[in-house]
């Protein structure tokens, strides 16, 4: 094979170089380092990200053209299935859903898509918030599922409590 592979998707906090491969993800967009490699001479440039302008699509409704921010994080997730509650943790979200994965290792499939779940995200003293929304993907991550939810309504926080931006 002899031949290395250079990569990214995986933040670590310094490049990662060795015979078989390189990898140039030093975690800008989590607020580390963007990071290049000039391969000739083995130059190795980094800059320091820029704090994230945090803004949300309902602050400026004339500009639909705009995707929402996406904030990484692990927050505690909790969705009532039958008679008990199941615990998730978010893998990514924003104020129109979140992607959430299972607690519980090896659980099989517990939401097909188009199920609408209720559940509340977060922990006091910012929550929790309660939501609804329909799975619109599952998969298995390793060995847990994890699921895409799409909120019914946009959620907003006003300091202490979540309200339903419709309220």
């Amino acid at each position: 094979w002899h031949k290395t592979i250079i990569h990214g998707h995986t933040p670590i906090d310094e490049v990662e170089i060795n015979q078989e491969r390189i990898n140039l993800d030093t975690g800008c967009v989590f607020g580390g380092k963007l990071s290049a490699l000039e391969l000739t001479s083995q130059t190795l440039y980094q800059v320091d990200a820029k704090p994230p302008e945090l803004k949300f699509l309902k602050d400026n409704p004339e500009n639909f053209n705009e995707r929402p921010k996406r904030f990484m994080g692990e927050i505690p997730v909790h969705i009532k299935r039958f008679f008990s509650t199941k615990e998730f943790t978010t893998v990514n979200y924003n104020e129109f859903g979140l992607l959430i994965v299972d607690q519980e290792a090896g659980r099989g499939r517990l939401f097909d898509v188009g199920r609408l779940v209720r559940g509340t995200i977060g922990a006091p003293p910012k929550g929790p918030i309660p939501f609804q929304g329909h799975v619109v993907r599952h998969q298995r991550k390793d060995n847990f599922m994890a699921y895409g939810i799409r909120f019914t309504e946009p959620l907003t926080i006003d300091t202490n409590q979540a309200t339903r931006s419709s309220e």
